[in-house]
């Protein structure tokens, strides 16, 4: 039997049609529609096992410290039957002018009347397993965005809002108060906080995940289109491209980051769709359609740093790209430069301009939220005392001398290099293990192939020019010129491929960041969300005869785990 049909409990078929190109892009959107209607139908049964998990296993108490998100459920019937209260952002339209007060018992939308008694326990039985952990937090900020300001003699809650960037809370409260506008009270849930928590798993389930899934099957197929146009061999690429997104759809070992009140679905699909828009630019970034799409790509990894700070990545992301394009120029396109050094010349400044100020501005939305926190606690008329960071440090927005954001993570989740490791630590540095080896072995397998094989034409050299120049030279090179494809086999693509030397040179900082900086439980949704790599490495793995049965095992394994643990406050975060 083949690994594929292991990995995949469905078989996706394709006929090669030689009639007419229409008939094949009709057929290829028809299988898309097929494969997203899998996945979705996938992710319903998954989201019905995390419903199922936390009704009947026991809640694990993980403490007083941890913050919960009450959707009032419970309490109705019992005292005020309200759908909002005063202080909440469905208090006003303009949800982000909402008052920093506490919020009140005074009723401004009273609850219909008809779901006081029925359909409270379904409600409370659907949306519970989404309001775990993080979920609370960003749950909260979209119900109370005043939490941000800091409160008269405390400043921690304000400094730990600080580390949940504001876009995600923000989606999940527009698309609440959409619903609440325009749905009768009698389709809503009983309270305003439980409809919080319902359009959070609604986009980021059924917005999130299809556009994602699209934007990495595009993605996957145009990284392995060359050198593909032999006949079937179309059948092959839309096939390889499909199971690659049924790995991310289905089987990823972070499922339920993706499908609960996380930030990393947005977050994946706004990185997807910026490698997209940089595949579709081209190798010439002086053209006009070159430009559009660069400018989109900016916008959407733009957006993905305004959800999450490790959006910042796509800055190295753009200045080796930048490189790897002036490397081009020079070490493959020598004839052609000597024949015209101004055109030449020209392109190479747009490239370098291009790259620079595209990493600054998707570094600016990080940059600009430090700001606002920084502004938030340090303007002299907040009427109470300062933080005593405040008075070392000149509140200016170029001023990069301090971080907000690292004071809050250093602060209050003792985030740094090595602060992690400790004994107690001990089991999240066993969950973290999988992840952490798949995706520095990857980028260590394209290292060796990159080197030895492509380079080295099977050679193993140890000259240090050659290891710290020479190959680094190369490889930037034709990491941007799609006729050097010359991998044996759609499936090898997905790994010897020179195209994808960005993206396992970000996978491999990704592990790095995540075993010696970051909180050590995170690296699972962290990379799985940040990077295509690991879902190309997943794939090419659960493909291989020697690999498949272990990547496989451990896919299901951790989409179990998240099942058991995270719905029930045990310690999968």
């Amino acid at each position: 039997m083949r690994i594929l049909d292991h990995v995949i409990p469905w078989k996706v078929y394709y006929e090669h049609d030689k009639d007419t190109a229409k008939l094949e892009e009709r057929k290829q959107n028809v299988s898309k529609i097929q494969m997203i209607s899998k996945i979705i139908f996938f992710r319903v049964l998954y989201l019905m096992a995390m419903m199922l998990s936390c009704h009947f296993i026991t809640e694990h108490n993980p403490g007083d410290d941890v913050l919960r998100f009450d959707m009032r459920l419970n309490s109705i019937g019992q005292s005020l039957n309200c759908f909002c209260l005063k202080g909440q952002s469905c208090e006003v339209l303009g949800a982000e002018k909402a008052l920093n007060l506490a919020i009140s018992r005074e009723c401004i939308i009273p609850m219909n009347s008809g779901n006081v008694t029925t359909a409270i326990s379904v409600w409370n039985f659907v949306l519970r397993p989404f309001t775990k952990w993080d979920a609370a937090r960003f749950l909260h900020l979209a119900l109370n965005p005043g939490m941000r300001d800091p409160f008269p003699d405390s400043f921690d809650t304000s400094e730990q809002t600080h580390a949940f960037f504001p876009l995600f809370p923000w989606i999940i409260r527009t698309i609440a108060l959409f619903l609440s506008r325009i749905l009768p009270m009698a389709l809503l849930p009983p309270t305003y906080e439980a409809l919080l928590v319902g359009s959070g798993v609604l986009f980021n389930n059924f917005i999130c995940l299809p556009v994602s899934t699209l934007a990495l099957y595009e993605l996957t197929r145009k990284m392995v289109h060359v050198n593909n146009a032999s006949e079937g061999s179309t059948s092959q690429q839309d096939r390889l491209a499909m199971t690659v997104c049924l790995v991310f759809g289905v089987w990823n070992p972070a499922s339920v980051f993706f499908a609960t009140n996380y930030s990393e679905p947005f977050f994946a699909m706004t990185t997807l769709l910026g490698h997209l828009c940089m595949v579709q630019r081209g190798k010439d970034v002086v053209e006009r359609t070159s430009f559009v799409w660069w400018c989109i790509g900016i916008t959407m990894w733009m957006l993905g740093s305004y959800t999450r700070s490790n959006g910042t990545i796509h800055s190295a992301w753009l200045l080796q790209d930048g490189l790897a394009r002036i490397c081009h120029n020079f070490y493959v396109d020598q004839r052609r430069i000597s024949n015209s050094h101004g055109s030449t010349a020209f392109k190479i400044f747009s490239i370098v301009v291009s790259s620079i100020v595209g990493a600054i501005l998707v570094a600016l939305p990080v940059r600009y939220h430090d700001w606002q926190g920084f502004q938030r606690h340090c303007q002299e008329d907040i009427g109470m005392d300062r933080p005593s960071w405040c008075l070392k440090k000149s509140p200016t927005f170029w001023d990069l001398s301090f971080s907000f954001y690292g004071y809050v993570q250093e602060k209050h989740w003792n985030v740094g290099l090595f602060r992690y490791y400790q004994w107690k630590q001990i089991p999240n540095f066993a969950l973290a293990a999988p992840i952490l080896l798949l995706s520095i072995g990857g980028a260590m397998k394209w290292i060796h192939w990159s080197l030895v094989t492509e380079y080295g034409k099977g050679k193993v050299t140890w000259r240090l020019r050659t290891i710290v120049l020479d190959w680094p030279l190369h490889a930037l090179s034709v990491s941007v010129d799609p006729v050097r494809n010359k991998s044996n086999g759609v499936v090898m693509q997905l790994l010897e491929n020179p195209l994808l030397l960005g993206h396992y040179a970000i996978l491999a900082i990704l592990g790095l960041v995540g075993l010696v900086i970051a909180h050590i439980q995170i690296s699972t949704r962290m990379i799985c969300s940040s990077s295509p790599a690991i879902i190309w490495f997943l794939t090419y793995c659960m493909l291989h005869p020697k690999h498949g049965n272990f990547v496989w095992y451990y896919a299901v394994l951790y989409m179990l785990l998240g099942i058991i643990l995270h719905v029930n406050f045990l310690p999968w975060t």
